[in-house]
């Protein structure tokens, strides 16, 4: 009889280890590493963004060459920015009056670039809005006030609206890619 209850007793302990083992097993195996929708980019890969060149609404002096353009890129699913993004490239350039702006993330994020020149920030891509008017706190100049305060715009400011840049044109992954190069 003893015997009999210590095999038991084996039977239930291997088979609680098993299970155990399988359920461990299968819950680990359900979340995938290579499954790009759990993965978080540490920078914005190209393919989920449009990218944009906003630039001065006219040539002005009085600004570092650096100031005259910065590139900005709105996420794919964000199809409303896009679509005003779109229709003020449809206009003649006196014609534009929407002032991109939003929020701002340390680095160029991967495309904010002025020729050689590499921005020490970037408009967060998922909140890109385009706007006739905006408060005049985050008025700006895109290299001779932010970058050359970043600590200040990052941390205070949090946000750009360079009153004096609309779209200039759109930029196609390959042009992004090119200007990393400079």
């Amino acid at each position: 009889m003893l015997n009999n209850k210590l095999n038991i007793k084996t039977f239930v302990f291997s088979t609680l280890c098993v299970f155990l083992g399988l359920t461990i097993f299968s819950v680990s195996s359900c979340s995938q590493p290579d499954d790009p929708k759990d993965e978080v980019p540490s920078e914005h890969p190209n393919s989920l963004f449009k990218y944009f060149r906003a630039g001065f609404i006219q040539n002005n002096s009085d600004f570092d060459w650096q100031d005259s353009s910065y590139i900005f890129a709105v996420a794919k699913t964000n199809t409303a920015v896009l679509s005003v993004v779109e229709s003020q490239l449809n206009l003649p350039k006196n014609e534009r009056t929407l002032i991109p702006g939003g929020k701002i993330l340390q680095g160029d994020g991967g495309f904010n670039f002025n020729a050689s020149h590499k921005f020490k920030w970037h408009l967060d891509p998922t909140q890109v809005e385009l706007s006739e008017t905006w408060f005049e706190v985050c008025d700006g100049a895109a290299y001779g006030d932010v970058d050359n305060d970043i600590d200040t715009w990052l941390n205070q400011v949090e946000s750009f609206c360079g009153w004096t840049y609309i779209v200039h044109e759109e930029l196609s992954v390959e042009e992004v890619e090119n200007l990393k190069k400079l």
